[in-house]
C-alpha cells in the first residue's frame, strides 16, 4: 500500500505516522511519512483495514473498510 498524506490545504505533510490495521485480527503497522508525505506499508495481506494518521498540529484522520486485495 502506497499514498501520500496532505494537509488540507494540499501540501505534503513529512512526520505524520500511518496506522494500518487489519480489523479481523487487530494486527497493525506503523510507517512514517518521507519529506514528500510519501509512505509504503509492504506484505499486507488481502483483507480489510482501518488506517488512521497522526500528524502533529492536526487532527487524527481515520478511514474504514479500506480492501487490500
Amino acid at each position: 500500500l502506497t499514498g501520500k498524506i496532505m494537509d488540507s490545504r494540499g501540501a505534503a505533510l513529512p512526520g505524520a505516522v500511518v496506522i494500518i490495521t487489519e480489523t479481523s485480527t487487530g494486527s497493525s503497522q506503523r510507517v512514517v511519512t518521507g519529506a514528500d508525505g510519501t509512505f509504503t506499508v509492504l506484505e499486507l495481506p488481502a483483507g480489510t483495514y482501518r488506517m488512521e494518521v497522526e500528524a502533529q498540529g492536526a487532527k487524527l484522520v481515520g478511514r474504514q473498510n479500506v480492501e487490500i486485495v
